[in-house]
């Protein structure tokens, strides 16, 4: 049966986005149980996560209030390789308190590999987008890091 649950999720560094989600699990969670038994899963990353929604008084149900949804399978990622080396250093930063998460609890990188991407953003139902066109932007930080600079300046005045 389909489940969900709250995990961390990143997609790369501030610096280097990718747009392929990556978590920190344990088999010990059920998550990570039930994913080995059907690895089909679907992600959705909402703006209600950040502040934006409130600020423009949209209720988190309102399509204005953007939601990306990635269908697809999870995937563990090999140690070692430079793809975990560069996902676990991604998950670490966005969420430095994995970094002391208990060693025993045998934790692992997966990956979505994403079959297919709607996102909510407007009325009048999702959009489809084309994974080779979503994973072809190369998102480099610098609008996130101009963001921020920008919120900055003005708190600082």
């Amino acid at each position: 049966f389909p489940f969900s649950n709250i995990k961390s999720i990143v997609d790369g560094s501030l610096a280097n986005s990718t747009g392929v989600p990556y978590f920190y699990m344990s088999p010990l969670d059920f998550t990570a149980r039930d994913l080995s038994r059907n690895s089909r899963a679907t992600v959705l990353v909402s703006l209600e996560q950040t502040d934006y929604c409130i600020k423009e008084k949209i209720d988190a149900e309102d399509p204005r209030c953007t939601r990306l949804i990635l269908t697809g399978k999870m995937k563990k990622v090999r140690e070692g390789t430079p793809e975990y080396i560069f996902s676990k250093a991604a998950l670490f930063e966005r969420h430095p308190a994995m970094a002391n998460f208990p060693v025993d609890h045998n934790w692992f990188i997966a990956k979505l590999k994403i079959a297919q991407i709607a996102m909510i953003d407007w009325f009048g139902g999702a959009k489809y987008i084309p994974v080779k066109d979503y994973l072809a932007y190369n998102y480099t930080g610098t609008e996130m890091i101009q963001r921020y600079n920008e919120l900055y300046r003005k708190t600082d005045s």
